[in-house]
This record gives structure tokens, C-alpha cells and sequence, in this order.
């Protein structure tokens, strides 16, 4: 008998920001699976561990403790654990699951607790602590919750994830966009969201001059699936950086409409980032040198006919509207 078994220690993140189940998302390239708490799968997987020394506290006993200090409804609480135990998880890659959450889905997912444990070699497993990042929500507010349903579109969910996990690190001036556009759910003024937003759009430009043309036709070219659609967002993102302009220059202008641009904003950088995930260019000059004399008609030949329309459903449905165009 080993009479010093190998100890591995097991954190286990627990997120609320999801009235959808996000179990069937596909985390195991990273060595991570998503679970709702509630679930059956949940209390199953529990009962592979037993707790050390007779102890009372389960896997399942500690996390649903903790999830409801967060929600009175644990179905909408979910936890990011290994998916093996005995193999290591990268320390970052808990972070960029919710990196991909809100960049697939917009919502306002966040680690509330992390709860760690110690796992024997005998497969005993010893909860230690759980650590809350704030206090326990009183009245969650829902708006910001994911509610669309992506089931329907879960083999293209899953295969940007994989993607996204091989390629994001890779691609810095993508990195430095991703970095700004979760900036903007910062607890920061809206205008400091909005510039963030802007920011994003702005790493995909080299050079210094005709800064917002560059842009505009860019992520038109980007984020478009048609001509009619090209120019309703070149047209747009004309208005957003008019406003950047005003905002950033000290000039005069309403909260009313950073309050109608900021989601549209935040709509056409998600769909930005997964286009350039798709794209994979290593810069942002040679995606200007592959975009410089690509038209509408010929976009396709540049994504190689791959089709990220049932990705990002919700982004795609806002990104084709018109903006308000009101002055200050």
C-alpha cells in the first residue's frame, strides 16, 4: 500500500449568466466540461468520488452549497470542472471558456466561486474552500442572462471552440481585439465601453492613414454575407466613429445614443472575431494585403466557402439593421 498517495488538486469554477443548459458545449481539447448543476450528469459524476475520511461534503454537496449562495435556481448555475482528474488543466483556459462565452453568445457569464478540492489516488476527494467574488445576487437580473438557444447549432458552436483554442493565442492583434471587446463588460462608464468597442474594430487596421474607410469596408467585408447587408454596416460603423470621434475629442454629445449604438457595437465585434478566428491570418497586414482587392462577390472564395452564418445567429440578426442616426 502506498502509504503517501498522490494528491492532485481539482478546481472546480462555478458561473451564473445562462437561463439556457450549456452542458453540450464542448470544452475536452482543453480538458474541461461544462456541467448544470442541477443536472442528473452532475449528481452522477459526484458519486464517482467519495469524500475523504467519511467526510459529508460530496463534490455534489460542496458545489451546490456554494451555487446556492448565487441563485435560488440551480439550474441556472452551471461549473466548469476537468473533464479527466487526473490530468492537468491549463490555468488560463478556465478564463477563456468564459472569454468564448461571451464571445459566442453576448451574455454576461461570470465565475461567481471557485471551489477547490484535493483528489487521492484512491479517489477520495477533500473539498477545502470555495472562494465568492461577490455577494450573493438578490435579484439576478435576467436581461443580461444567455437565453437564445443554440442547440440547433451546437457541431458549429463546438468547432469554433476547438478553433478558437488553437488559433486565438496565436493571433495577437486578435487577442488585443478579444482583450478590448471584454473590456466593455467592465463595470466602466458606457462611453469607456463604447471606445473599447471601438478599439477592437481598430486592431484589424495597419497603417496610419484613411483609418475609418480601412475600417469600415474592412469589417463590412468581414461581417457581411451580402452587398445589400456590406453597406448597411459600412454605413454604420461610419456612425460609430463619428461618435468615437466626438466622444474622445471632448465634443458634445447624447447618452441616448451610445445607449442605441453600444449593442450594436458589441454585436458586430463578437461577429468580427469569429470571422477572423475562421480567417487566421497572422496579422493584421496580410488580412488587409487578402482583403485589399476582395469584393462582395468574390468574399466567399477568401472564407473558402465556409459559412459561419449559424454561429452567431443573434449577432448576425443585429448587425444587418440600420442604426439611428441622431445628432447631438
Amino acid at each position: 500500500m502506498n502509504s503517501n498517495p498522490q494528491v492532485i488538486r481539482v478546481n472546480g469554477h462555478i458561473l451564473s449568466g445562462s437561463i439556457v443548459d450549456l452542458s453540450d458545449l464542448d470544452f475536452s481539447c482543453v480538458n474541461i466540461k461544462c456541467y448544470n448543476v442541477a443536472s442528473n450528469e452532475f449528481l452522477l459524476l459526484s458519486k464517482e468520488f467519495k469524500p475523504k475520511n467519511g467526510n459529508e461534503y460530496s463534490l455534489f454537496d460542496c458545489i451546490t452549497r456554494g451555487a446556492e449562495q448565487i441563485s435560488d435556481e440551480l439550474k441556472y448555475i452551471h461549473i466548469l470542472l476537468p473533464k479527466d482528474f487526473t490530468k492537468p488543466v491549463l490555468s488560463d483556459s478556465y478564463s477563456k471558456c468564459i472569454e468564448l462565452f461571451k464571445i459566442m453568445f453576448l451574455a454576461d457569464l461570470e465565475c461567481e466561486a471557485i471551489a477547490e478540492f484535493d483528489l487521492s489516488n484512491d479517489e477520495n476527494l477533500e473539498w477545502l474552500v470555495t472562494y465568492f467574488y461577490k455577494e450573493r445576487h438578490c435579484t439576478p437580473n435576467y436581461d443580461k442572462f444567455f437565453i437564445y438557444p443554440y442547440n440547433s447549432n451546437k457541431d458549429k458552436v463546438n468547432e469554433f471552440i476547438a478553433l478558437y483554442f488553437k488559433r486565438a493565442e496565436g493571433l495577437k492583434y486578435v487577442k488585443i481585439a478579444v482583450e478590448a471587446f471584454l473590456a466593455s463588460f467592465n463595470k466602466i462608464p458606457l462611453s469607456m465601453s463604447f471606445i473599447s468597442l471601438c478599439i477592437a474594430m481598430e486592431t484589424i487596421i495597419d497603417g496610419k492613414t484613411e483609418i475609418t474607410y480601412k475600417i469600415k469596408r474592412t469589417v463590412g467585408l468581414l461581417c457581411a454575407d451580402s452587398l445589400t447587408d456590406a453597406k448597411t454596416i459600412f454605413s454604420n460603423v461610419g456612425e460609430i466613429y463619428a461618435l468615437r470621434s466626438t466622444i474622445v475629442h471632448g465634443g458634445i454629445y447624447k447618452v441616448s445614443q451610445i445607449i442605441d449604438y453600444l449593442p450594436y457595437t458589441l454585436n458586430l465585434v463578437s461577429s468580427m472575431i469569429v470571422k477572423l478566428i475562421y480567417l487566421n491570418e497572422p496579422n493584421a497586414s496580410t488580412l488587409q494585403e487578402k482583403l485589399t482587392f476582395a469584393g462582395f462577390s468574390d468574399i466567399n472564395n477568401v472564407f473558402q466557402n465556409q459559412s459561419t452564418k449559424t454561429l452567431n445567429l443573434i449577432s448576425r440578426y443585429k448587425i444587418v439593421q440600420n442604426l439611428k442616426k441622431e445628432k447631438a
